[in-house]
């Protein structure tokens, strides 16, 4: 270590070794440069001398090339007095040899879950000419539920080229994992020969053995090249069929007979995963029918929220859609909504506000027996999942943000947002292609926008899911949606996940989320599908997956975003003849719109609401009926966090809605920005009042007196 230390040349300083294989030494070391630890790896001498340091740093800068959530990067490397050496990131974690070790037989989700990570890696690697050739558990390493592919620079410099290697007596890969044509010492090995390590890895995983156990290299080469592999299930008949099939296909002893690609072994297993699809049932909001699916036993309730259009029947027939949800119900209790106007949900006239979906989503937890769950909003699902968490924090254990955003357009205090006119343009080409497919591969999953399958499947997709029109009508919303005021509310655990390159959620959107919500955990990956069963799924699944591991019951919330509403009787007239009147209207009016007395002491109400259009549909409904009594008031609204003190409200938003009242002429129901853009799409119409100064509150308030509901 003396030696090697030196050698390094103060870069590096070897802490102590990790462990040895039959090619190199691993160190644990630290980066004086980066301040940081990583691992550097150390190649045997002879294999060093048969090499020689000019073919093994040519070769290495093509390992440092791949880039892929499931390959461990390569930082560095270089030839140190002799020493070959290359630097990768310390994986504070175990090797799946370690937990193979320690568990014997792995569950059959897990096993499928770390080999689909594996498969996905070897995919890429393929993909740019890259064979491993070592795929072995010392290998795969496992940190936060992710799996990580280890060695490609020994992959790419110990390649077949020159008879050195094997002059010097070196074993190039592991014989109980090698595929026969490379045991044979075949140079010309394609990808097929790692799918088959590949398979030996997911036998010993699901059985506890390796497919060939032997008592020498010999007497294993013998077998492997004269016999086939035995199935899986007769030493574990409880795995599935397919999954049976598919690893005795990756198995096989001729090429030719395995998946072609690494992808195509991945489909192979999944498609077992793939769950029967649940039956459809219906939660009365109102006057609505949702319709709801239930599947999975996992630990936590997570309702997935989804964008624009869906249709949960249909979902489970797309093959990547149908993945992606059977990945979520092996680790939750999955909980499935169309929103309304959607897929099998009630068609309806009127646009849905934020917060009838929010009674949409409680009305299906109600149904499906769910009192605390995670919400997961994709893309236009966001904003209400934000404001449900505020609003519901007793209701809400998590929330899970993919591919979303607060606003979409652009406004003078959010330049991040979409142009107006490029929102036009957006909406025009909907209208035009909508049924299509266009919209959803050409947009919404690049990756695939050469798949006709894939494109004709997501065309009947958007037929089921929503007419031209009802599309149209549902985008409307999205030009005022604004939740920007809920996001310092949050209090929930939140996870925010977004891909870098997504064209329709920026990336700039999910930072700003990021930037506000406290304590959330921000996680940005590689990729441009919006789709997040599409491409590399299994990243996001396995932030999420890691995440709810996490998650644990919090206390009872004392801080929910409320709409408060203030009303002052105007004048010195004989409205004290007319206050039980008075009071009658108000009270009826409260019970209509789901209100909460506050207070009614003096001249007015406090009262409270969990959804601001319901405190301005009362405010204009109780001016409007005690003008025809001849009792002129005026009231004021505010949304806001607000604390629960036995019953009574406190807090700045209580102070703020009753200096915005204090501003209300006589007979207008005045409210402040932040129940503006709360209530979008909900046909309120209002008139700018410009900005105000409140009494008892600091800062300019833009107000807004209330012209139409």
């Amino acid at each position: 270590v003396a030696q090697l230390n030196t050698a390094l040349g103060g870069r590096y300083r070897i802490e102590r070794e990790l462990g040895a294989g039959g090619m190199a030494t691993v160190y644990l070391a630290h980066d004086l440069k980066h301040d940081r630890r990583v691992a550097v790896k150390v190649l045997r001498a002879e294999l060093a001398q048969a090499l020689g340091p000019d073919r093994f740093l040519r070769e290495i800068r093509i390992a440092a090339r791949l880039e892929h959530p499931h390959i461990l990067a390569l930082f560095d490397s270089g030839d140190a007095g002799g020493f070959l050496y290359y630097v990768m990131p310390f994986v504070d974690g175990e090797s799946l040899r370690d937990r193979m070790t320690r568990e014997g037989q792995l569950p059959l989700t897990e096993a499928v879950r770390i080999v689909t990570q594996v498969a996905d890696a070897l995919g890429y690697a393929h993909h740019q000419g890259v064979v491993h050739r070592d795929i072995k558990p010392e290998n795969i390493l496992l940190a936060g539920g992710h799996a990580k592919v280890a060695d490609f620079g020994i992959a790419l410099a110990t390649r077949p080229g020159d008879g050195k290697l094997t002059e010097a007596g070196l074993a190039l890969g592991t014989p109980a994992y090698m595929s026969p044509e490379q045991l044979m010492g075949k140079a010309d090995l394609d990808g097929r020969s790692d799918l088959y390590s590949l398979g030996c890895v997911l036998f010993e995983m699901l059985a506890g053995r390796p497919p060939f156990p032997a008592a020498n290299v010999q007497a294993l080469m013998a077998r492997r090249l004269t016999a086939d592999a035995p199935r899986v299930t007769t030493v574990r008949p409880t795995v599935p069929p397919m999954v049976d099939t598919a690893l005795a296909r990756a198995l096989a002893r001729e090429p030719s007979a395995r998946h072609a690609t690494a992808a195509e072994f991945s489909a192979a297993l999944l498609a077992e995963m793939v769950v029967t699809p649940p039956a459809t049932k219906y939660a009365r909001s109102g006057d609505v029918h949702i319709a709801y699916q239930v599947v999975g036993e996992g630990a936590h309730d997570l309702i997935l929220v989804p964008g624009w259009v869906s249709h949960i029947e249909y979902a489970w027939q797309e093959p990547s859609y149908s993945r992606f949800l059977s990945r979520l119900a092996s680790f939750a209790r999955l909980i499935l909504l169309d929103r309304r106007g959607t897929g099998l949900s009630d068609r309806v006239a009127d646009l849905p506000t934020l917060e009838q979906r929010m009674d949409d989503v409680r009305a299906v937890m109600d149904a499906a027996g769910s009192e605390r769950a995670v919400l997961c909003g994709i893309s236009e699902g966001g904003p209400m999942c934000m404001m449900f968490a505020a609003t519901y924090p007793a209701r809400t254990s998590a929330l899970v943000l993919y591919g979303t955003y607060a606003r979409l357009l652009r406004a003078p205090d959010y330049p991040i947002g979409m142009p107006a006119e490029a929102m036009v343009k957006f909406l025009e080409h909907v209208e035009r292609s909508w049924g299509t497919g266009a919209l959803s591969t050409d947009l919404f999953a690049p990756d695939l926008a050469h798949d006709s399958a894939f494109r004709q499947s997501w065309a009947r997709f958007e037929r089921l899911a929503a007419s031209p029109g009802g599309m149209m009508s549902l985008m409307r919303i999205l030009y005022e949606t604004d939740a920007r005021a809920t996001l310092p509310l949050i209090r929930v655990p939140t996870l925010i996940v977004q891909r870098e390159g997504d064209r329709v959620s920026r990336v700039q959107g999910a930072r700003y989320l990021a930037e506000r919500i406290e304590g959330a955990r921000y996680v940005e990956l590689p990729g441009s599908n919006h789709f997040p069963w599409v491409g590399n799924s299994d990243a996001i699944l396995d932030e999420i997956e890691e995440f709810l591991a996490g998650v644990q019951p919090g206390p009872e919330p004392d801080r929910v975003l409320a709409t408060v509403m203030f009303t002052h009787i105007v004048g010195d007239g004989p409205w004290r003849d007319l206050r039980d009147q008075h009071d009658a209207v108000v009270r009826g009016q409260l019970a209509r719109f789901r209100g909460r007395e506050i207070d009614a002491a003096g001249d007015g109400f406090l009262a409270a609401f969990d959804g601001p259009a319901r405190g301005v549909r009362c405010a204009w409904a109780v001016v409007h009926e005690l003008q025809g009594l001849g009792l002129p008031i005026r009231a004021g609204l505010h949304a806001g966090e607000c604390e629960e003190r036995g019953g009574q409200l406190g807090g700045i938003a209580v102070d703020t809605g009753a200096g915005v009242a204090a501003r209300a002429r006589p007979g207008e129901v005045l409210v402040s920005g932040t129940v503006k853009d709360l209530v979008a799409g909900s046909g309120i119409a209002f008139q700018d009042r410009g900005v105000e100064i409140l009494e008892g509150v600091s800062g300019e308030w833009h107000l807004y007196a209330v012209a139409s509901v």
